[in-house]
């Protein structure tokens, strides 16, 4: 832990400090020591700068730049400075991430009781410590936490939102996604009214914060066991409980009957922007899932969603009331919005923007769209369980279309319908994510002649469409079906036929050896 020097410095300077003098006694704890690159040894002269009262940094006279402190211990952290205030630091060189105070201690022993570690590192004489971050994260959970790699430029189809260029569309594969949320967050100016089945990125909890202290109105609706766990031994995750310390306006919604659960993953930003699709705002989505998400600044589809946002806020309990523990969801208060414009038009069929569920009209549109293509139906799809999807795969098939289906490899040798494509005959690839292992094929879309996609967090499932919250929408731009339909190729590519060895691989329960 930290020296008692040190820490008494710390909390007894005024919260206005900018600089704290410490006695040269003071040394880097023993534990930390060979993870930093220093002798546990007394520092020759150290400071302990203080931004404000948020950020401690640990200056050494000979580096050319801070080295963070790297660690505070729980107790002093929680009496110093609320979660909700180190969250809201400016995102570098302040930000701080918030991990659990009871963590076991897998990366050493100065991990156990920690609660918080700075998210950006200095350089030390040669040494980059800009790496340092990554390995201390792990050390503290195993989740990598380096920073993110940019998305890739896209300057012929790019979105404008108060003075930034965001992508219109990301996909896992070529770009880590939650660079592009935070962007989206740290660009809001007045409200942020978010849809999420849980939370677990550090630097996205960070910009929510950033995005509250600045004076956006910052609204969550979260599904409802991630707020409030079920399961013996779960908790809900740091992040989850920051925002919950935090004070944000925040409601958990249950799905219908026993599976159902709020399953959506999208925000609209200041009103004017929506971002949506398959990406769960987690590190697993980030590291290791084939993912998609799509931006759009369309008044008709920011409306759309922002009513059926609405109509979820209003059938939601406020986070910090603990809901009644029955075996089964609510039912929802009546359909879900629809959009009765229709505005796409694909084969000369009326198509809605958006539809939601649910018991709203998804599967209903999915089928019509399949019973539309001429040429080709690509489905890539992480579940899938749908009857009535089914035989319409099944009817255009009959008729010529070519359909090919891209299945998550693990549901694909369980599940009975992804199983009953491949008896069948049918084009069929699996694949696990993009980690080869534990990650998953996420993806929930679907592209139609090559000219119309349909994406969001909907799978072809019976619960998707009768118990979840869900969103699903088509895509008619012409620039979103070859983004789409290019990712769909690089995935098939890497995808292999399901011979029985194959699904016999991904049948067993999950093995580092695999």
């Amino acid at each position: 832990m930290l020296s008692r020097a040190l820490l008494a410095a710390c909390l007894a300077a005024p919260a206005s400090a900018q600089r704290v003098v410490l006695p040269r006694a003071a040394a880097v704890p023993t534990p930390l020591a060979p993870i930093v690159g220093l002798a546990p040894a007394p520092l020759a002269g150290p400071t302990l700068s203080l931004p404000g009262s948020v950020a401690p940094r640990l200056s050494l006279p000979s580096a050319s730049a801070a080295l963070p402190l790297p660690v505070l211990p729980a107790a002093a952290a929680r009496a110093a400075v609320p979660a909700a205030v180190l969250l809201a630091a400016p995102a570098a060189p302040a930000a701080a991430a918030v991990i659990p105070s009871d963590l076991p201690p897998s990366g050493g022993r100065f991990a156990k009781g920690l609660k918080v570690i700075p998210a950006a590192f200095g350089r030390l004489g040669r040494m980059s410590l800009d790496g340092l971050r990554g390995a201390l994260g792990r050390a503290f959970d195993g989740q990598d936490t380096r920073p993110a790699p940019p998305v890739p430029a896209d300057p012929a189809d790019r979105i404008e939102f108060n003075g930034i260029a965001l992508p219109r569309r990301a996909f896992s594969d070529e770009s880590r996604i939650s660079a592009a949320l935070v962007q989206v967050i740290d660009a809001s100016r007045e409200t942020l009214d978010v849809a999420i089945h849980g939370l677990q990125l550090r630097e996205v909890a960070a910009a929510l914060a950033r995005a509250k202290a600045r004076g956006v109105r910052v609204r969550i609706v979260m599904n409802e066991t991630h707020v409030w766990p079920r399961k013996p031994g779960e908790k809900r995750s740091p992040e989850v409980q920051a925002l919950l310390d935090g004070g944000f306006e925040m409601r958990a919604l249950r799905g219908s009957r026993e599976y159902g659960v709020m399953h959506n993953k999208f925000l609209v930003a200041d009103s004017k922007l929506l971002w949506a699709g398959s990406y769960n705002w987690t590190r697993a989505a980030d590291d290791m899932h084939l993912e998609n998400v799509f931006l759009t600044d369309d008044a008709h589809r920011i409306g759309g969603f922002a009513g059926y946002w609405r109509w979820m806020w209003d059938q939601g309990r406020p986070a910090d009331r603990k809901p009644p523990d029955t075996e089964t969801g609510p039912e929802p208060a009546g359909p879900p919005p629809e959009d009765a414009e229709r505005p796409v038009t694909f084969n000369g069929v009326s198509l809605p923007a958006f539809a939601f569920a649910p018991r709203g009209t998804a599967e209903q549109w999915l089928a019509a769209a399949v019973a539309a293509a001429k040429k080709s139906v690509d489905v890539a799809m992480f579940s899938f369980t749908s009857p009535e999807l089914k035989e319409a795969l099944a009817a255009a098939k009959a008729r010529g279309v070519k359909v090919r289906l891209l299945f998550d490899a693990r549901n694909a040798a369980t599940l009975d319908t992804m199983k009953w494509f491949i008896a069948e005959g049918y084009d069929v690839r699996i694949r696990p994510g993009r980690d080869g292992r534990r990650g998953v094929l996420h993806n929930k879309y679907a592209v139609f002649d090559g000219v119309l996609v349909s994406a969001g967090s909907y799978n072809w499932t019976e619960n998707a469409d009768k118990n979840n919250f869900e969103n699903m929408s088509f895509l008619d731009r012409a620039a979103d079906a070859r983004g789409y339909g290019a990712y769909y190729e690089r995935m098939w590519a890497g995808a292999k036929v399901p011979t029985p060895a194959e699904l016999e691989k991904w049948a067993r329960p999950f093995d580092a050896k695999d």
